[in-house]
């Protein structure tokens, strides 16, 4: 699990979808905005990675790719808009930001930001700049 000091904060935020993800791509943190926009509950996404959860197929390698180039030499993937899986296995166009911490034991954990694409042009124009993936 991320660290405890973290998890209050980010419950704090209702309306935006956090998810937390170990150097296993496996889901540490999921909070209730997520359980709203994915479908799955925290008990059903902690455990599970990343890519099994809501990366659509055509995606999962490139979002392999761009993890395992983070953990390997730190360039995190880039943020931009993407059209995410829900449970129902719909799509859903989120805009997705990463934030990456180390743990006090040394282990990293990338959290995911993701906002309705709807929510996200609303925002400033820095989101317009970053590239627009899975067209």
């Amino acid at each position: 699990m991320p660290p405890l000091t973290k998890q209050p904060f980010f419950d704090l935020a209702e309306d935006v979808a956090i998810q937390g993800y170990n150097e296993s791509h496996e889901v540490v943190y999921w909070n209730l905005a997520s359980e709203r926009l994915y479908g799955y509950t925290r008990q059903e996404a902690l455990g599970q990675t990343l890519e099994n959860l809501i990366i659509p197929d055509s995606m999962r390698a490139q979002v392999r790719s761009e993890i395992d180039a983070w953990l390997a030499n730190g360039v995190p993937p880039l943020g931009g808009f993407l059209k995410l899986n829900k449970k129902d296995r719909s799509l859903v166009e989120v805009h997705s930001s990463h934030i990456f911490t180390r743990n006090e034991d040394g282990s990293v954990t990338m959290y995911c930001i993701d906002l309705v694409a709807e929510q996200a042009t609303s925002l400033p124009s820095v989101f317009s700049a970053e590239r627009k993936l899975n067209e």
